[in-house]
């Protein structure tokens, strides 16, 4: 996550900056995200959308990506940690009906190992360890999330990149000469190290103009 201290920086002297945001962040630009309008395509497969600070901020806005090839790989991914999350339940669920466990506790833990390996598939299950009149754990109550999976749906190949480019089209971030090649800072957007980390006054910033009005801004820090 980019540290706000490290932005204040960046802002301090003056850089653009154009860096990505928490996958969870998404939630607040929901009805952006549904809304079918004002999507621009940037690239082959690749849409964008400019977005206000919700916050009503001046200075920043967010820019709004979707890839339809990155939302098919996810969502694939997704579908395989469900189907083998889900094998795992009714195998364990089949096992305590034919043979109840005297230790709930237990079957508990068991299911949260699980589901602690399928973390994505995690979200879009409820699991309740049923017992029976004496106590023991009898089977398992599976119930699929409707709402987070219509919502894994519409997230999977979108994300979300912050800036302070004032730049008004979309794509102009993906062109050579707006404020970087899209494929840099969109599809792989992870931050740089020096960003996560307060920044000493010994770091050099290795900039890459690309226009008159912003840069991205990347950190080299010193040996």
């Amino acid at each position: 996550m980019i540290s706000e201290d490290n932005l204040d920086f960046l802002r301090q002297r003056g850089a653009r900056y154009l860096v990505g945001t928490p996958k969870s962040q998404l939630r607040a630009f929901e009805a952006a995200l549904l809304e079918e309008a004002d999507w621009t395509q940037v690239q082959d497969g690749i849409e964008a959308k400019l977005v206000a600070h919700p916050d009503g901020g001046e200075g920043e806005q967010y820019l709004l990506c979707r890839s339809s090839a990155r939302r098919e790989k996810e969502l694939a991914m997704l579908e395989l940690q469900r189907q083998r999350l889900r094998a795992q339940l009714d195998k364990t669920h089949a096992s305590l009906q034919r043979h109840p466990a005297r230790d709930p506790g237990a079957i508990e833990r068991r299911i949260g190992r699980w589901l602690g390996r399928f973390s994505a598939a995690e979200r879009l299950v409820q699991v309740i360890v049923e017992r029976d009149a004496a106590g023991q754990a009898c089977g398992l109550q599976i119930t699929e999330r409707a709402e987070r999976t219509q919502w894994a749906a519409h997230a999977h190949g979108a994300y979300l990149l912050r800036t302070n480019c004032p730049e008004q089209d979309p794509a102009r971030f993906a062109s050579s000469n707006g404020c970087d090649q899209f494929s840099a800072v969109g599809i792989e957007f992870a931050a740089p190290a020096a960003l996560q980390r307060p920044l000493r006054d010994a770091d050099r910033m290795r900039c890459r103009a690309t226009h008159s009005s912003a840069t991205l801004v990347q950190f080299q820090p010193s040996p």
